[in-house]
């Protein structure tokens, strides 16, 4: 298990009215051209040979660059945005306010009407070795609440082709709200998604923003 200052200081980072939850490459076929072997016709009396045929040589273009594009295509009305340092994409619906973070990194926030938030944090070499559940663990300490617990429940989810542990965090918050934690490692580095709603209106948020936000995530380095 991870100590909990090793990793997150989510509440440090969040705005006082989420109650510190702000939180190919394209192959070209090589031709290859067969070389016509030499041959001499069986004359009887044979006074010239066929000259060899110059030998083909063929050239290989350069493959272009491949380039990592969201796991979908945004909705109609949805922006795509792409972290400060180009590791990751993301889609979000247009009207949505959208915050990096003043500490630096790729931190991000996605604020929509109602109090609805999706977060995006990393925490570069963080992760000192231990699972998606111990890390997830850490993660939801951080929330209000959860300073006694000693266990989530969870399940492993892809997005964009990697694997991420998603779980639910208890935290206390008027009016309730349901936080939902999202966490991987990419390269060292520690990211979270997390999002939440009113407990009243988290299950239509869901399914109209969250699941999509999510699934449009993709690393691109």
């Amino acid at each position: 298990m991870l100590n909990d200052p090793l990793i997150f200081d989510l509440h440090a980072r969040r705005c006082p009215v989420r109650t510190q939850i702000c939180l190919v490459l394209l192959c070209v076929p090589l031709l290859v051209l067969a070389a016509c072997g030499s041959t001499t016709a069986a004359l009887p009396t044979p006074t010239a040979t066929r000259p060899a045929p110059p030998t083909p040589t063929a050239t290989q273009p350069t493959p272009p660059t491949p380039t990592a594009t969201p796991t979908t295509a945004p909705a109609s009305g949805w922006i795509v945005y792409t972290s400060s340092y180009h590791v990751y994409q993301i889609s979000y619906p247009a009207g949505w306010q959208v915050q990096p973070s003043a500490d630096g990194g790729d931190n991000v926030s996605f604020i929509g009407p109602n109090n609805r938030y999706v977060d995006v944090n990393d925490y570069a070499d963080k992760s000192g070795g231990a699972s998606l559940e111990e890390l997830a663990l850490q993660a939801c300490k951080g929330f209000q609440g959860d300073k006694d617990t000693d266990h989530v429940i969870g399940t492993p989810v892809e997005l964009g082709g990697q694997t991420w542990f998603k779980t639910q965090c208890n935290i206390e918050a008027q009016p309730a709200t349901t936080l939902i934690l999202e966490v991987t490692v990419y390269k060292g580095t520690v990211y979270t998604i997390d999002y939440t709603s009113p407990v009243a209106s988290f299950d239509a948020d869901d399914t109209t923003f969250y699941t999509p936000i999510e699934k449009s995530f993709q690393f691109l380095t």
